[in-house]
């Protein structure tokens, strides 16, 4: 625990973000936790994360279950790539593709596993071969509704609630916040550049504070420890190198390296939480390529808040 505590402080440290130590009263709670956040923020990728490294691996079964979705996954993703080539006129390197676009654009949009296993059989054969971990953690479905999933460890139970993060989804996050003890917020912090699905004229991050703030400043969501996620951290320093902060953010003053921009990020949803003075907890993550990691954070937090009330939190920095 000390390693990972000092870590922590470093990578503080570093962005000039010192942290304190807050000792919250205890409240008596049932271990529900809630995550939410905006959509493709990596609710969905958190739950398996924390899958991953309460269950170590896995199973077979369940790793069919995802085959569907990742092979429709791989299918709308290539789509995606050649419209962009259509648009941008970039032809096909070798003229004998031409046919395996037609074929892609002869399946439906919700591709089923015959469909995929008729047309490039001994690709998948392949693919199934090598189904792995990381494969589950990188595919994508929309999250619709709430999804309840159980974590027991001896002595314990946790109940982790991931509730879809579309606007239209949002409806429903007032009635889970009912005997929650902690919520994990996710925000993927390299979204600072992107639209939002739902509505192409609202920047991500933009959406993200808004949200933030509208869940601590409501009376409901007062009792629920919270801790702030930031995921898909290490896209961040590569997309800054080609799409400045400041394009997006004109009051940001920093340099685009990852130091101020992650200071800008944290800072601006720090303001938030002290405006209404909450104590928040707050993490950087990598699903992806440290998925057993993230679980361990996240259990930490959650035993913390459930047994001794300790939060780390950030006292912010201006630049």
């Amino acid at each position: 625990m000390a390693g990972k505590k000092g870590q922590l402080n470093t990578i503080y440290e570093n962005m000039g973000l010192p942290e304190v130590e807050i000792q919250r009263d205890l409240l008596p709670w049932s271990g529900k936790t809630l995550i939410l956040g905006s959509s493709e923020s990596g609710k969905s990728t958190l739950l398996k994360s924390l899958k991953l490294y309460m269950k170590g691996s896995y199973t077979l079964d369940e790793r069919a279950a995802f085959k569907e979705i990742i092979f429709s996954n791989a299918v709308q993703s290539m789509r995606i790539v050649l419209e962009a080539m259509e648009a941008l006129r970039m032809p096909l390197e070798h003229g004998q593709s031409e046919y395996r676009v037609q074929a892609l654009d002869m399946l439906p949009a919700q591709v089923e596993m015959q469909q995929i296993l008729d047309l490039v059989a001994n690709a998948i054969e392949a693919l199934y071969a090598d189904l792995g971990d990381q494969d589950i953690l990188r595919s994508r479905v929309k999250t619709t509704g709430i999804l309840k999933t159980t974590f027991e460890i001896p002595g314990q139970k946790y109940f982790i609630y991931d509730v879809g993060g579309r606007r239209s989804e949002r409806k429903n996050w007032k009635r889970c916040f009912e005997d929650a003890g902690a919520v994990l917020f996710t925000v993927d912090i390299a979204s600072y550049d992107q639209l939002m699905c739902e509505h192409r004229m609202t920047n991500r991050m933009q959406e993200n504070f808004m949200l933030f703030e509208s869940m601590i400043k409501f009376r409901w969501a007062s009792s629920p420890t919270f801790a702030l996620l930031f995921t898909k951290y290490d896209k961040l320093a590569g997309k800054l190198k080609t799409s400045p902060m400041k394009n997006y953010f004109p009051d940001f003053q920093g340099d685009d390296d990852l130091e101020h921009a992650t200071a800008y990020i944290t800072n601006r949803f720090l303001s938030l939480s002290r405006t209404h003075n909450r104590h928040i907890e707050i993490h950087y993550t990598s699903i992806v390529d440290h998925p057993r990691r993230l679980g361990y954070t996240v259990m930490d937090f959650l035993q913390r808040v459930r047994f001794d009330g300790n939060v780390h939190v950030l006292t912010g920095k201006e630049f």
